[in-house]
């Protein structure tokens, strides 16, 4: 199946999830001996995950971090405070579990699967998944990142490896990124999206200093110049500016919306890849959980156009999943305490009352 027919495939397998879990969760919170919606966001979060698994019961017990790794092209442009061999070096220190979501990862039981999704040159690891579409994306200031074609054919990576960890099963996805260079691509296509001003939304990345800032706007509003991307059509933007990291993740996104996984997004690039989704498929935001609002300016206007409040707000920029890794030990909490607090009955407690 070629990539276009597939995304569409996967786009109609989409169906909103089972409200009727939902309901049936919050009334479970509600019966348990503490204030009604004591732990706030937290059970509407169980309650949705409910709702995504169609079960009273949620589980997240296989949880999964797949991470997008691909270079970019703009960093010729002195975007970044390092160069494009880093990226296949971060992406075998991964396979070797020795980043920093890898420990994350360790801690709380949770697998993590790096993907060369565009690598300049192959990891050459045995632990990299090689899906690579092409050898780096272009220089966005240049001309396009990538053809729309290489942008599907990402997309469609991103869905095949969702499809292949469901039937592994994993009950709950993080999609990832490594790339050096993508906060500039991302920035460039929320500009592009939102009609943002490239000062607006160029922020520091992994540590620029404010003259690196300065320069990387400089750098995405000669990007939007040069490729005229359309707002209007969502992968018209994604080939021009993007990234093919963020199209990978775009596919996961997609893929988990059809598979019934929830996903939790992380910092700038995964929501941008969430946002994209949802322009494609609308019942994908009902997939969605937050996870964590990083320090990128960009990160905030899409979780906003989501219509989602990440619960942590770290002041992270890091990158990996590793911002949304952390929501994973906070969800496992919440769901041991619907599991086991007792209910009011129990406890010899009058149970609570809605407030009007």
């Amino acid at each position: 199946m070629d990539s276009l027919t597939l995304m569409e495939a996967t786009i109609r397998q989409i169906r909103p999830p089972q409200d009727a879990f939902r309901r049936r969760c919050q009334a479970r919170w509600d019966s348990l001996c503490k204030p009604i919606h004591g732990l706030g966001a937290l059970e509407d979060l169980v309650s949705q995950i409910g709702a995504i698994q169609q079960t009273e019961q949620p589980d997240i017990s296989k949880a999964e971090i797949v991470i997008m790794g691909a270079d970019n092209g703009v960093v010729a442009e002195g975007v970044s405070q390092c160069g494009s061999e880093v990226t296949a070096q971060v992406l075998r220190n991964m396979a070797r579990g020795d980043s920093t979501v890898c420990q994350m990862a360790r801690f709380r039981q949770a697998e993590v699967i790096a993907v060369d999704i565009g690598l300049n040159e192959p990891a050459e690891s045995p632990g990299v998944l090689n899906r690579a579409v092409r050898r780096g994306s272009g220089d966005i200031r240049t001309g396009p990142a990538m053809s729309r074609q290489e942008t599907l054919q990402a997309i469609g990576e991103g869905i095949r490896i969702v499809q292949k960890r469901k039937a592994q099963g994993c009950q709950i996805l993080i999609p990832g990124e490594m790339g050096i260079g993508n906060t500039t691509t991302s920035a460039a296509c929320v500009c592009a999206y939102f009609d943002k001003e490239p000062e607006e939304i160029a922020g520091p990345g992994a540590g620029l200093t404010k003259e690196g800032v300065r320069h990387k706007a400089e750098v995405i509003r000669d990007a939007l110049r040069v490729n005229r991307p359309d707002r209007g059509d969502v992968l018209d933007v994604l080939s021009k500016v993007g990234g093919l990291d963020i199209a990978g993740m775009t596919g996961l996104f997609l893929g988990s919306a059809a598979e019934g996984i929830p996903a939790i997004i992380d910092g700038l690039s995964a929501a941008l890849s969430a946002y994209i989704a949802v322009r494609l498929a609308g019942p994908v935001r009902d997939y969605l959980i937050p996870g964590h609002l990083g320090t990128e300016p960009g990160d905030r206007i899409l979780m906003e156009a989501l219509g989602l409040a990440p619960p942590l707000r770290l002041g992270m920029h890091l990158g990996e999943g590793s911002g949304a890794a952390l929501l994973l030990p906070l969800l496992d909490e919440a769901l041991y305490v619907y599991r086991n607090l007792p209910h009011f009955g129990k406890c010899g407690i009058e149970a609570y009352k809605p407030l009007c």
